[in-house]
C-alpha cells in the first residue's frame, strides 16, 4: 500500500500486484515514477512510503512497519530562472547564449542529473516559429552565421532521465559591435586655435550618438592625452570638431613648440 500526501494509502495493482507470480517470487515491483507520482501525489524529493502485508492459505498478515528512508519522488526538470546574451562575445554575425546549471531539486530532485540542454531561437522570426539548435551539456552555446543589425531571440530548456523541463523566458539581442577604426582626423590653424575635426566611422548597428568620441592629444614627449576642457569628444560628438586654443597646446602637460 502506497501512502498518499493526505496520509491515505492506495494500492497500485497495475505494475505492483502482489497476487502476480513474479511478483511473489521476487519480492519485488517496478513502478514507473510518473505512475507514483500521480498515485500519491507528493511533491518533489518527498519520500515514498509504502507498507506491505502477506497471504497464505490461512488469511492475511498484519501490516509491516512503514519505510523511514529510500526512494524519493523525482520529475522532470524545472524551467531554468534565466537566459542571458553575452554582450562581449556578440558582433555583427554571432552572439553568445549563457545560463545558469540547475542544482539540486530544480533538477528534477535532488539524486537525479541533468542530462542535457537544449536551445531554441526564433530565426529573427519576431517569436513567429522557433527551432532547435543544439542539445549541449554545456552552459552556453556560440551562434553564427547572424546578419549585422537582426534581432534574434533564444530560449532554453533542460532534459533528465524523466523528460523535459518548461522553457525559459525568451531573450533578445540585436546583432552589432564597437564602430570600426576612424579615418585619421584632420588638424588645421583657424586664426588663434587647432581645429580637430572627424569623420564619422561605420557605427557597426549602434548609433554613436549617445556614446561619443574620445579625443586623445599628443604630447611632446610622444604620449596622449585627453582633455575634456578642452576636446569633449562626447559633448562635440554631433559636429565632430573641437576648437582648441593655441595657448593651451604650449602649455603642460602638451608643451608644444614652434
Amino acid at each position: 500500500m502506497w501512502m498518499k500526501s493526505n496520509g491515505d494509502y492506495v494500492s497500485e495493482p497495475t505494475h505492483c500486484d502482489g497476487t502476480q507470480a513474479t511478483v511473489v517470487s521476487t519480492r519485488t515491483c517496478v513502478v514507473p515514477m510518473s505512475v507514483v507520482r500521480t498515485l500519491t501525489l507528493l511533491p518533489r524529493d518527498s519520500l515514498i512510503r509504502v507498507k506491505v502485508r502477506a497471504y497464505n492459505a490461512r488469511g492475511v498478515g498484519q501490516y509491516s512497519e512503514i519505510n523511514t528512508d529510500g526512494a524519493t519522488i523525482e520529475t522532470e526538470p524545472t524551467n531554468l530562472s534565466v537566459v542571458t546574451i553575452d554582450v562581449p562575445s556578440t558582433t555583427n554575425t554571432q552572439t553568445k547564449v549563457v545560463w545558469t546549471a540547475l542544482t539540486g531539486s530544480a533538477r528534477g530532485g535532488k539524486n537525479v542529473a541533468i542530462t542535457n540542454y537544449e536551445v531554441f531561437w526564433d530565426a529573427a522570426t519576431n517569436g513567429a516559429t522557433w527551432t532547435a539548435l543544439t542539445l549541449t551539456t554545456d552552459l552556453f552555446y556560440l551562434k553564427t552565421g547572424l546578419t549585422g543589425g537582426v534581432t534574434y531571440q533564444f530560449k532554453v530548456r533542460a532534459y533528465n532521465k524523466y523528460g523535459m523541463g518548461d522553457y525559459t523566458a525568451s531573450v533578445s539581442i540585436q546583432t552589432s559591435q564597437p564602430p570600426e577604426k576612424p579615418a585619421a582626423p584632420v588638424v588645421e590653424i583657424v586664426g588663434g586655435y587647432v581645429k580637430i575635426s572627424w569623420t564619422e566611422p561605420v557605427d557597426n548597428f549602434r548609433p554613436i550618438l549617445g556614446h561619443g568620441y574620445k579625443v586623445l592629444i599628443a604630447t611632446a614627449a610622444g604620449d596622449f592625452v585627453e582633455r575634456t576642457a578642452l576636446c569633449d569628444g562626447v559633448a562635440q560628438e554631433a559636429t565632430r570638431y573641437c576648437l582648441v586654443d593655441m595657448h593651451a597646446l604650449r602649455a603642460d602637460p602638451f608643451l608644444l613648440t614652434y
